[in-house]
Formats: C-alpha cells, structure tokens, sequence
C-alpha cells in the first residue's frame, strides 16, 4: 500500500498529472494504476536513472495534449465496388509541449519519501514548477536516458473505453490510459535565464507507439 499512498500524495490536486513516463508497466492495487518503481529524486533514486524508476511531468505551462492513431491496415475495393479493408493493428502518436517552463521542480533535491511522496522542502518557496512534476532539465535528462521504449501513462477521461458501468465513471482520477512508446523528437530552447534559481524553457516531445 505504501505506492498507493506515495502516488496520492504527489498529486497537488483531485486529479493526478496528465502525463507520467515509467521504465515499467502499471500495477493495479484496488483497481488503481500506480507505476511500479522509484520517482527520481525520491530517497531511493535521487542522483541515478535506472531500469525502475519513473518521473511525472508537470502540467505547468504545458500546451494540449495531441493524440493521432495510424490503422494498419489493407484496404481494397472489391468487383462489386465495395471497400474491404484486412485490420492488423493501430498505433499512436503523442505530441507533448510546454512554454515557459521551470528547468528545475525544486531549488535543491526533494528527497521525496518513497513511502508517503510527501518532500521536506516547502512548496511556497522551494518549488518551481505549479505541481512540482518535472522540470525542462529533468525532461530533458530521462530522454539522454531512454532510447529504448518506456510506458506513458495518461490521465484524462477517457471512461468509456473501458465501459459504461459505477467503476468506468469513477476513474476520473486514475491514470487510465498507457502505452509503450519511444520518443522519436526532442526540442528544447531557454527562452529566458534566472538569476540564481532556474531558467525558462520551451519544451516539445513527440512519441510514437511501438
């Protein structure tokens, strides 16, 4: 139960960030996903990225969410002028995007309890970005790390792909969609500098499903 109250107690509102990338696949623990794994700058996974970690990105500034699908498919007309099409399988590409962002969530490591979430730091002061889920710099340092393909979990309403009853309704703050994908861009410009705390970005991510 400790990831259960870990990840409630990361999200700054009812509802968690949009978007999380994770090394592993969701575990569900009383039918609510919750990546398995440290955070990064969590007390167990402060300074190295490995196989089992996971970073949250923060909705600060961030642009809409753009999600396409591509069908695979064999589509041809037959004799009697009618479409047949041989379905093989559809894959998706996400487009992320931020303006402004903090390059930094935190003045110094958050140390977050890998237990509770909970940091030591004081969000009125310490904390850059509105939710405190990753900074540009931060972004910017699990894509140098991942070239190979990590799950994207996504929050955002989408009940009725899983169904029409009580249960699909109220998974309005869960994250209910994930997907296996690489990042196939990655652009970042400093639009502005800080003084002596963290700059401004501008950060653009597109992923591609394997």
């Amino acid at each position: 139960m400790a990831t259960q109250q870990y990840m409630n107690n990361r999200k700054r509102y009812s509802r968690p960030q949009a978007v999380l990338f994770a090394d592993n696949a969701p575990v569900f623990l009383n039918g609510v996903a919750r990546p398995p794994g440290f955070e990064l700058s969590s007390e167990y996974g402060a300074t190295d990225i490995s196989e089992n970690s996971f970073i949250i990105l923060s909705d600060h500034n961030r642009a809409p969410i753009n999600i396409s699908s591509n069908r695979f498919e064999n589509r041809q007309r037959m004799v009697n002028a009618q479409m047949r099409s041989f379905y093989v399988s559809e894959k998706r590409t996400i487009e992320l995007s931020w303006d402004r962002l903090p390059s930094r969530a935190y003045a110094t490591n958050p140390d977050f309890s890998q237990s509770t979430g909970i940091s030591d730091l004081t969000k009125t002061t310490d904390e850059y970005t509105a939710d405190g889920g990753a900074g540009g710099a931060e972004i910017l340092a699990w894509y140098q790390t991942h070239r190979v393909p990590f799950w994207v979990y996504l929050s955002y309403d989408n009940f009725a792909s899983s169904g029409y009853e009580d249960a699909d309704y109220g998974k309005l703050a869960n994250y209910t969609d994930f997907y296996f994908m690489y990042i196939t861009s990655f652009n970042y410009s400093i639009e502005k500098r800080g003084a002596d705390n963290f700059d401004m970005w501008n950060v653009s991510i597109t992923l591609e499903e394997v």
